[in-house]
């Protein structure tokens, strides 16, 4: 009975208003205090208890989906309806055709991003099927605008630059411009894979993908990747790019020490025939100390070699065996670096 009571069970849990009689809510404070802690809740209310515009507006901002709850003439305000999918993208699929002919609404949309509510979906026109991930740019909200809707090519190309991969739900007639193909991968690298291979002649296109994300080169044909700096830009954005190149691919020493300086693990990837030289496999512990395991016995002898992986990680030491772990230098600097490596020792 106590209103200050049923004020604080309310901003701790939006969703307890709806098992308060009708009596116990005609407070609008207490109502907004609901709508401000779950948007949602809003679908609890009878439509007398959110006339206020202003309840209305605090519901959508605290959750863009909470218009979903409204009634069309409850959302004639534009101001509403933007800040709704600006909250959340997905708002823009409650709406009417009519309600989302603003163009800023709709740049809105596809330039704002959310937790995904719905089942995951693919995208049709992708050369492939790419999983959509909640809580990422991936949720794509073009996908909920008519072919008229994006007609625009600003509307396009503001969705490319939010999410490259949503480059995947646009037809190939709508994805023509260079441009748009571009602003597609220098936002997500991996975007190149939506892309058919007459799309992707372009070598600025396909260097920019892996300048972005050096495991676009998995996407790419043999073929579309003869060019040397297209290689040597993947790995060094990702060093385990190069398990993707074919042994012939990478016959370059300057690539497979990029490959290594960028992640020390990529090291495993390579022949022992590759990572002969001594300057390789120090610049792969240099980097992840932990790389050491990587490296057969006869390939670790130089006590330099081991110093650094420990000096970069203490805790390599647990790789070594106990007569390459003599040296007192080599523990004190296990040690100096992860007091916990004496668990191993």
């Amino acid at each position: 009975t106590d209103p200050a009571l049923r004020l604080a069970a309310i901003r701790q849990d939006g969703d307890a208003i709806r098992h308060l009689e009708p009596d116990e809510r005609t407070d609008p404070a207490l109502r907004l205090a609901a709508v401000e802690q779950d948007g949602n809740v809003i679908k609890h209310l009878e439509p007398s208890e959110r006339r206020d515009p202003a309840l209305r507006l605090a519901a959508v901002r605290q959750d863009g989906t909470a218009i979903e709850w409204l009634k069309p003439k409850e959302r004639t305000d534009p101001e509403l309806r933007l800040a709704a999918v600006r909250q959340c993208c997905e708002a823009i699929q409650y709406l009417t055709h009519s309600e989302r002919a603003d163009f800023d609404l709709r740049i809105a949309a596809v330039t704002h991003t959310c937790s995904y509510r719905a089942e995951t979906s693919l995208y049709p026109f992708s050369t492939t099927s790419v999983s959509v991930i909640p809580g990422t740019p991936a949720l794509c909200p073009i996908r909920h605008l008519s072919q008229s809707e994006r007609a625009d090519p600003r509307i396009r190309l503001a969705s490319v630059r939010s999410d490259g991969i949503s480059i995947g739900l646009l037809r190939p007639e709508e994805r023509t411009d260079p441009e748009l193909r571009l602003a597609a991968v220098r936002q997500n690298g991996r975007a190149i894979r939506c892309l058919y291979r007459g799309e992707r002649t372009d070598a600025e296109l396909r260097l920019a993908a892996v300048r972005q994300n050096g495991g676009a080169i998995q996407y790419l044909e043999p073929e579309e990747r003869t060019d040397p700096a297209v290689r040597i830009a993947a790995v060094r954005q990702f060093g385990d790019a190069i398990r993707y190149l074919n042994p012939e691919e990478r016959t370059d020493p300057e690539l497979r020490l990029a490959a290594v300086s960028s992640h020390g693990h990529a090291i495993r990837y390579l022949r022992q025939s590759e990572r002969t030289d001594p300057a390789l496999r120090r610049a792969a512990v240099r980097q992840d100390g932990d790389a050491i395991r990587f490296l057969t016995p006869s390939e670790r002898t130089d006590p330099a070699l081991r110093l650094a992986a420990v000096t970069n990680n203490g805790d390599a030491i647990r790789f070594l065996r106990p007569k390459e772990r003599t040296d007192p230098g080599l523990i004190q600097a296990a040690l100096a670096e992860n007091s916990h490596a004496i668990d191993y020792l």
